[in-house]
């Protein structure tokens, strides 16, 4: 087996609740390689949900000291992140009303088109 590392990078991912967002860099950083058999005998078990994300304080100390981002720049991505937020929840909100309106609009249509044909 073949382990590819990648270095962690600042974010856009919309769904951090709390700090700024972290994603994989495009550019590998190492590779390992394991036999098959003794990877399946060392690894771990399976983590839990709760286990595969990463606190805020965490992700800060490591965007801020290991990657090198500016505060600034790790401000800039949360009101990034919180904006396209609102922007989803927007849309959510608004997605019946959408319907609601695609119906009247096709119910016109439909009307109109018989009032030309001469039917009602």
């Amino acid at each position: 087996i073949k382990i590819t590392k990648f270095e962690m990078t600042l974010g856009d991912n919309p769904s951090c609740r709390i700090g700024a967002p972290v994603r994989l860099a495009w550019d590998s950083c190492g590779e390992e390689n394991h036999n098959l058999d003794d990877y399946e005998k060392e690894k771990n078990t399976p983590r839990k949900q709760k286990h595969l994300f990463i606190p805020s304080n965490v992700r800060k100390c490591l965007l801020v000291s290991d990657a090198g981002y500016s505060l600034q720049e790790l401000k800039e991505a949360i009101k990034q992140g919180n904006k396209t937020k609102r922007q989803r929840q927007w849309t959510v909100a608004t997605l019946a009303l959408s319907q609601l309106e695609n119906v009247a609009e096709s119910s016109s249509r439909k009307i109109k088109r018989q009032l030309q044909k001469g039917d009602i």
